[in-house]
């Protein structure tokens, strides 16, 4: 996730060419996120980012990965308390008569999903660096 400009679309394009079919994107932008008893997923929307990846399909969601600009590729864990702007800054406000319900489902996201603060250039390790630092729980940079 992150604001317009940051790389999203084309840190999309190095999983999906360092990881080919593995890597499939059902949505490049805005997804859907739900909790349900079983945990949190995230859906297809039609609002797509400008590749129109807009699957309509869930997934479980694993992490969360906020997406900056960086000289070199760079992932690290972050606190809730790190990643609240980050996730507020992409939080869509459907009806502001139920912020408060918003809210309290967004602290119950932060506290159970893990979230990731990733740094990176558009050099096709970015991906893998990524992929790492997520699967291994921890961070990770280019060697």
């Amino acid at each position: 996730s992150g604001p317009c400009g940051r790389g999203k679309s084309t840190h999309t394009r190095l999983w999906q060419s360092a990881f080919g079919e593995a890597a499939s994107v059902f949505n490049d932008d805005k997804p859907a996120l739900r909790r349900l008893d079983t945990g949190w997923f995230a859906y297809g929307t039609p609002w797509c980012g400008k590749e129109g990846y807009n699957t309509n399909t869930r997934v479980p969601l694993a992490a969360l990965c906020f997406v900056t600009r960086g000289a070199e590729n760079r992932i690290r864990p972050m606190t809730a308390e790190e990643a609240i702007p980050h996730l507020f800054s992409q939080i869509m406000v459907v009806d502001s008569s139920d912020l408060a319900r918003q809210m309290e489902l967004a602290d119950a996201l932060l506290c159970s999903v893990p979230c990731y603060l990733l740094a990176c250039n558009v050099s096709p390790a970015a991906a893998e660096v990524a992929y790492r630092g997520m699967r291994g729980n921890g961070a990770a940079a280019d060697d």
